[in-house]
């Protein structure tokens, strides 16, 4: 990196700092790139957070140049590559420009507008400001599966236009309704048949999106999803048994509020019959211990006992009956 590029860098960090606003940061050390069609999971920490990175476009030490990175809520967005950082930078404030205005968007007014208005408007809006076209400007644009309850990870599908990847939001979206899970966690319609029924229809159109750009072939999409699932099979069985847990508990908790009131002779009988437990538990706890004492007891006479076979001097040295 040249002296003029780090300058700039960091001045461009700085100038985010100190605005305050919840655009995301740059990462000083770029990061590789991944097209594979089910990447890592890109997803912001939150629905009001974008999170981005300026990338190196590298092969065996090779640099083919730097381009920038951005995801917001379920939608990453891939910029062009330059052969020098500067331009990068460029497109990384652009990016930033277009969450903004984005987010801006879906809090304005009483009327929440639609989630593709909001993002056509953001892209029009930016790029045409500063004579761009996303045809040109964006390399890709990903979207974001939430798959974390069956796989415990994001599965991400690369498109080359923004409008594809909304038309992929729409048939994920669809194929997930009614959902069973909001946020991570379950809803009261939950039910691990109903949960494996929308995931089954996901991982249809999954498979379909995946494979519509040629990278990969059904066998091979349905191959790594299994793979998925495969390694996350205890998580996901822990996770079903914990929302029994607590369902059951919840249950439990209802039905005890719903008692009806006890009399004062049931309230005296239900204290004796816990005197009567606790001590009963009591006599327990001291048998076991007897009963402890006791082998602890019959073993050492067995150790004291003289066998024959070994020396009577040595059984009495052991014994402890003569001083060595």
């Amino acid at each position: 990196m040249q002296e003029e590029q780090r300058l700039k860098l960091e001045a461009y960090v700085v100038a985010l700092k100190k605005s305050g606003t919840p655009t995301a940061g740059v990462s000083p050390t770029p990061s590789p790139a991944s097209d594979a069609s089910t990447g890592s999971e890109a997803r912001s920490d939150s629905p009001g957070r974008a999170r981005g990175s300026i990338c190196k476009s590298a092969d065996q030490g090779k640099v083919y140049g730097y381009y920038a990175k951005i995801t917001y809520r379920t939608l990453s967005f891939t910029t062009r590559i330059h052969p020098g950082l500067e331009e990068a930078i460029d497109d990384h404030i652009v990016l930033n420009e277009i969450v903004e205005h984005w987010a801006k968007a879906g809090t304005k007014g009483s009327n929440v507008t639609p989630f593709d208005d909001q993002v056509i408007d953001a892209v029009r809006t930016v790029l045409g400001s500063h004579k761009l076209d996303p045809n040109q400007f964006f390399r890709s644009v990903s979207i974001c599966i939430s798959a974390s309850h069956w796989v415990g990870r994001c599965i991400q599908v690369y498109f080359p236009t923004l409008k594809e990847a909304l038309d992929a939001t729409k048939r994920v979206e669809s194929a997930a309704y009614p959902p069973v899970l909001v946020g991570g966690h379950p809803t009261p319609d939950y039910t691990p048949e109903k949960a494996a029924d929308q995931w089954s229809r996901m991982k249809k159109v999954i498979v379909d999106l995946q494979t519509a750009s040629g990278r990969l072939s059904a066998c091979q999409a349905e191959a790594d999803l299994w793979r998925l699932e495969r390694a996350h099979a205890p998580q996901h069985a822990q996770k079903v048994w914990k929302i029994h847990q607590a369902r059951a508990k919840r249950s439990r908790t209802f039905s005890s509020g719903n008692k009806p009131k006890m009399c004062p002779e049931q309230k005296i009988l239900r204290k004796l019959e816990q005197i009567i437990a606790r001590w009963a538990r009591e006599l327990a706890k001291e048998r076991k211990a007897r009963q402890k004492k006791s082998s602890h007891d019959a073993a050492s006479l067995r150790k004291r006992r003289w066998d024959g076979v070994e020396s009577f001097q040595d059984f009495k040295r052991r014994c402890g009956a003569v001083q060595t």
